[in-house]
């Protein structure tokens, strides 16, 4: 469940740059790229708390989930 958590960082530090005590202003004026999660279904369900976080911080995140059948722990315990 690390890859929407990972997403969050890396979308919110393009959001949020560090200020630099230089006067460049560079940075300041680059495009937000656009980060990609592709998550399986399993794993997805661990991350409600990041997902909210990207929500609130309105950040530049596509997420591709992929049903890929279950997280594999609970296969195991329930069958």
């Amino acid at each position: 469940g690390w890859a929407l958590g990972a997403c969050l960082g890396v979308a919110l530090g393009q959001q949020y740059p560090a200020m630099e005590a230089s006067t460049d202003t560079t940075t300041a004026t680059k495009q937000q790229q656009r980060v990609l999660a592709l998550i399986g279904d399993g794993s997805f369900q661990f991350s409600a708390q990041a997902l909210s976080t990207l929500i609130r911080n309105n950040a530049n995140v596509t997420i591709v989930l992929l049903n890929n059948g279950v997280y594999t722990i609970e296969r195991q315990i329930h069958d």
